[in-house]
């Protein structure tokens, strides 16, 4: 809910409220200043903060003990601490499941469900529902949420600064996909980037349509399996895709996460007639492009675009301006965590 609207509505009850929050609060960084910043706007504020037993039982490691955590929230809540109670609590809920004098929960997107489930306890007691008041996440440099785990590997710091390259694996060995995924990165997140190329077997049939996102999307998750440290994979494929009845090579790349696929397109170019009759007889384009050129691998390396453009532009152009689409959806679901559409 909008914080204006939320405290224009509780200003009409004439009383003074009392907001709930928990967690660990361990390495207190951005993310955390943006929920406690929201807390503190109402009169008063209990904060759940997470056992010592709690903390490795979900996060399987114990940077810093109860005692040592609730002494740096206090310092950071300085001169409102007056207006804060601080309580040990054991498991997710704590005692904002049975606590009846408590009127908004405050929240970001990632626990919002764990609010709904509160909820949910206090309406089977017969305790009035808190009202829930959503802060967006806050994301660092790399474009991921700003975490005490990452600041305490020396990842990131309090800021969400990046500190460490980050780690890309690509799904080729072609250079102009690794060079592209290199300069892409750089360019939409201004960090260092260290790009692992990574050999992933694929059929040698020329993609058309959907089966060059599916072909980008299996490189980028075979790349994602190279190591457990990376940040992202990218795959790369360039297909035919079919327009109004025109025919266009276009790159297709695939950002992936761990969790999730983003996708990106370059942009595309009009196939000659000659070009596609051969192609659809059965030849990949980048063999009609060699055979055209009367050269090896041309289609492989500087791509057909370049050679029917005449050197005019160059394959790792359409991998670079790929990828960087790719990383737009993402960058999107920061933008809209912020800002919701009526």
């Amino acid at each position: 809910m909008d914080n204006v609207k939320l405290n224009n509505e509780l200003k009409t009850a004439k009383k003074k409220i009392t907001a709930v929050l928990g967690g660990s609060f361990d390495y207190i960084h951005r993310g955390h200043l943006a929920i406690l910043e929201r807390a503190l706007s109402y009169d008063f504020v209990h904060i759940g903060l997470t056992s010592d037993e709690f903390v490795l039982n979900n996060k399987g490691k114990l940077n810093r003990s109860y005692d040592e955590r609730k002494e740096e929230l206090e310092k950071v809540l300085g001169l409102q601490k007056h207006k804060v109670k601080i309580t040990k609590i054991d498991d997710a809920y704590g005692f904002a499941v049975s606590e009846p004098n408590l009127d908004v929960i405050v929240v970001s997107s990632e626990t919002l469900e764990n609010a709904k489930k509160i909820n949910m306890l206090r309406h089977s007691t017969g305790l009035k529902p808190l009202i829930i008041d959503k802060v967006p996440l806050v994301y660092g440099q790399d474009l991921k949420k700003i975490s005490s785990t990452s600041i305490a590997q020396g990842t990131i710091d309090k800021e969400g600064k990046r500190l460490k390259p980050l780690l890309v694996s690509v799904g080729s060995e072609n250079p102009n996909k690794i060079e592209g995924t290199k300069i892409a990165i750089k360019e939409m997140l201004k960090i260092d980037v260290e790009v692992i190329p990574k050999h992933v077997p694929t059929y040698t049939k020329q993609p058309f349509g959907e089966e060059t996102i599916e072909l980008a999307k299996h490189r980028a998750i075979q790349a994602f399996s190279f190591s457990r440290n990376l940040d992202y994979s990218v795959g790369i494929e360039s297909g035919i895709f079919t327009l109004s009845g025109h025919s266009f090579d276009i790159a297709v790349a695939s950002l992936y996460d761990g969790e999730q696929f983003y996708l990106g397109t370059s942009m595309g170019f009009e196939l000659h007639e000659q070009i596609l009759e051969k192609v659809h007889m059965g030849s990949e384009l980048g063999n009609v492009i060699d055979e055209l050129a009367k050269t090896k691998d041309l289609g492989k390396n500087e791509g057909a675009i370049s050679f029917l453009s005449q050197g005019r532009m160059k394959r790792i152009e359409m991998n670079i301006s790929a990828v960087k689409c790719a990383f737009i959806k993402k960058i999107s679901e920061i933008v809209m965590d912020k800002h919701e559409l009526l």
